[in-house]
């Protein structure tokens, strides 16, 4: 399939680097120069403006700033007249707006978080009714490998905005304190980022192995031992709380970008 990727940031570049493996891909992005050394990295083919890759592709996949919409539409809409698949991972842009700009072309809306990077992402899928199992099952198998592939509604979309996007952030920070935390009781910073890893690696195999998060924690933590010591502190400072805060404040931001 040939593929042209509109804006080669962290997210366009990652799927670029997807892509290249079976498809034809065409870069650009707003400095040449960019989309250049990357098209000379993988193999594809760099284009000068946004119109020239869009006229050779089955697929154009929009990855740059939501703002620049409407001048990429303008400045781009008579390429689109061979209506290639429209695939979106402009934030807080629904499949209306984008079908008034785009109105003869197949829309898919979706929602990647940077763990896919390694294989490892959620990518959420917005449903519609113009998308026929046909279309999913293509869709589905040029994105196979970078992760969970997940078909939901456009609302459900916000929420997992929330909930994968934002949320290897938010781990990254709690991963980052755990660190420091160990640097401060002694061990170097090497030590402490690979003694932390894996305690977080094995709690994963734990969770995924149980499933009851309760139950696993009341195995770790013995009765006035050590562990009940620091959960103590965890429940005073209302972790839990502010956890869920910093998750509604992601998800209310979501939707004020509409």
């Amino acid at each position: 399939m040939k593929i042209a990727v509109i804006g080669c940031g962290v997210i366009g570049s990652a799927l670029a680097r997807h892509f290249a493996d079976e498809n034809q891909v065409f870069l650009v992005d707003r400095t040449y120069k960019k989309s250049l050394a990357l098209a000379q990295e993988l193999g594809c083919v760099a284009c000068e403006t946004a119109a020239e890759a869009v006229q050779k592709a089955d697929m154009v996949v929009l990855a740059f700033k939501p703002k620049d919409l409407a001048a990429f539409a303008e400045a781009s809409s008579q390429a689109f007249k061979q209506a290639p698949v429209v695939i979106s991972v402009l934030a807080g842009t629904p499949v209306a707006v984008l079908k008034r700009h785009f109105p003869w072309c197949l829309i898919v809306r979706i929602m990647p978080n940077l763990p896919m990077i390694c294989g490892e992402g959620v990518i959420g899928f917005v449903q519609t009714p113009q998308i026929t199992a046909e279309k999913r099952t293509l869709i589905d198998a040029i994105f196979e490998g970078l992760g969970l592939l997940h078909w939901i509604s456009e609302d459900q979309l916000e929420v997992l905005s929330a909930v994968a996007g934002s949320a290897p952030a938010f781990n990254l920070v709690l991963l980052q304190a755990m660190i420091d935390s160990a640097v401060m009781l002694g061990f170097t910073q090497e030590e402490a980022q690979q003694y932390v890893l894996k305690a977080m690696e094995g709690t994963l195999a734990l969770f995924k192995l149980a499933g009851d998060s309760e139950k696993l924690i009341n195995q770790i933590a013995s009765p006035g031992g050590t562990t009940q010591a620091g959960l103590k502190v965890l429940a005073e400072k209302e972790i839990s709380q502010i956890i869920k805060e910093a998750y509604q404040a992601t998800f209310d931001r979501a939707k004020e970008l509409h």
